[in-house]
């Protein structure tokens, strides 16, 4: 009885945020696509959906808001449940009572000295610290910090970054991967560890170096990484305890450097510690409408899309540090909504002839690392087996009339979009697909053709200053021409291949 009073009460909120911003919960019915375009950024970008946080009732509000303009519109429901198919994600991740850590007689103090991961997991250790270099295995270019070194139940401390002679051998994707928090854990967890310290590398400082050595990252919404647990370690805390010991950290990585050989070694400390994270989980919605195909064209499909969510109050994601505090997210990506909407309305009211199924998805998740896309990638590979993504990620800040366009290495793509540029009276970009972190990844990940479009980041990307009045509502409808102009052809191509 209780879980449905609380199921009524947060219909009964979600409601009211509905009425209580213009135009929400009724169809837009502007006289021109830009003036469309605005009512929509204004809508979602509203002081009452909260910046669309995962798991905030302004997340729900902006979910019906969507769900009713596919209606609108006419998109067939392509959902597990009508326009919906939920899933489970982690919404937020705090430190819990019992977190702690000492390095030999030192107690630090968290959120100063020390913070946990992400994805560290539960759970007390006290065991060896063992340096391991910058705590990477990577065979393409002979390197492993973990070579001859036994870490078994130990503690490991790492520096962040990878060696200067090697990192410059390594390709894009291996960059990527391996020099990431989360797979530095994994590397560890395989070789036995416990846990994992990491430490800001003090060769990688840029022009900031005082903020950069006590710089300890926020904490994100994350599933633990089970069987290690892990967190950083301020570079002027690591230093001042190892040089006790007659340990020079910025030695040492100099050492490394120079030498392209790992020094690893035991560091005769003791490091005791619990970075249990208290997580909260939510039910988020991807929201999916569909124009379907004709039955003389290839089934696979053209799937547009745009994430919905935002960062709410920038407990999770934010670069400002004056948190919390709303971040409306009107570029990133009710821009990007906008057009989703917008460009659905057109292909819907005019379909192409021959067309194959043009599916319009609005995932969640991204903000928490792409938790929606990559579980609406893997339906659409097991439905169809494949297709063309075509993602938009921050439209609203179009500067010169250029858009930051990635895709491929395919010659009829790159003529297709040269074509709807010129006729939107646009230039192009082209970047490497691996270039930005959005939702094309999941898709591209798993064979599909990509295509991400961007009018690029800016001072307020992630930050409260992302507003309204920021907004270049004429690229915005350049940017909404350009779209339609390019799905117009896709689906055209598509049949005639």
């Amino acid at each position: 009885m209780q879980q449905r009073w609380r199921q009524l009460v947060g219909s009964v909120v979600v409601a009211a945020a509905v009425c209580a911003v213009p135009g929400l919960g009724r169809p837009v019915h502007a006289q021109s696509t830009q003036e469309r375009l605005e009512a929509h950024v204004t809508t979602l970008a509203a002081p009452e959906l909260e910046g669309r946080g995962n798991g905030s009732q302004g997340l729900d509000a902006a979910r019906a808001y969507i769900v009713e303009q596919m209606q609108e519109i006419g998109l067939e429901p392509a959902g597990e449940d009508g326009y919906l198919s939920p899933l489970e994600a982690v919404v937020r991740s705090e430190p819990s009572r019992s977190l702690s850590l000492a390095i030999g007689e030192h107690v630090l103090a968290g959120d100063v000295e020390f913070a946990p991961a992400s994805f560290s997991d539960d759970g007390s250790f006290d065991a060896e610290a063992v340096f391991v270099g910058y705590g990477l295995s990577a065979p393409s270019v002979g390197y492993d910090d973990y070579a001859g070194v036994d870490v078994r139940n130990k503690v490991v401390v790492a520096l962040t970054g990878a060696p200067a002679g090697h990192v410059q051998a390594l390709t894009s994707d291996e960059r990527g991967y391996l020099l990431s928090a989360g797979s530095k854990a994994a590397v560890a967890l395989a070789n036995g560890a416990r846990a994992l310290l990491l430490v800001n590398d003090p060769r990688g400082h840029g022009d900031r170096p005082e903020q950069a050595a006590d710089e300890l990252p926020t904490l994100r919404p994350a599933l633990p990484l089970t069987g290690i647990s892990a967190g950083y370690l301020s570079e002027k805390s690591a230093t001042r305890i190892l040089s006790e010991t007659g340990v020079d950290l910025a030695q040492l990585q100099r050492d490394i450097d120079d030498s392209g050989e790992p020094h690893s070694r035991s560091l005769e400390l003791t490091v005791r510690g619990d970075l249990t994270l208290d997580r909260t989980s939510a039910t988020l919605y991807n929201i999916v409408g569909r124009i379907a195909g004709t039955s003389d064209a290839p089934q696979t499909p053209i799937v547009v899309t745009a994430h919905y969510d935002g960062l709410g109050y920038g407990h999770a994601g934010s670069l400002s540090r004056q948190v919390p505090a709303l971040h409306p997210g009107a570029d990133d990506n009710a821009s990007g909504v906008a057009v989703l909407l917008e460009v659905a309305r057109a292909l819907a009211a005019t379909p192409p002839e021959g067309r194959p199924p043009i599916l319009f998805a609005a995932p969640v998740g991204e903000e928490l690392g792409l938790r929606g896309s990559r579980r609406l990638a893997r339906q659409l590979v097991d439905t169809y087996g494949g297709g063309t993504v075509v993602n938009f990620d921050m439209l609203g800040r179009l500067r010169e009339g250029e858009l930051k366009v990635a895709h491929g290495a395919d010659n009829a793509l790159v003529a297709l979009l040269d074509a709807a540029s010129s006729d939107a009276g646009l230039t192009i970009r082209a970047e490497a697909l691996t270039e930005r972190f959005s939702d094309h990844v999941s898709f591209v990940e798993l064979g599909f053709r990509g295509v991400n479009i961007t009018s690029g980041r800016h001072a307020d990307y992630h930050v409260p200053g992302d507003t309204l009045d920021k907004i270049n509502w004429e690229g915005l409808a350049g940017a909404n021409q350009f779209v339609e102009g390019l799905l117009r052809r896709l689906a055209r191509a598509e049949t005639s291949d």
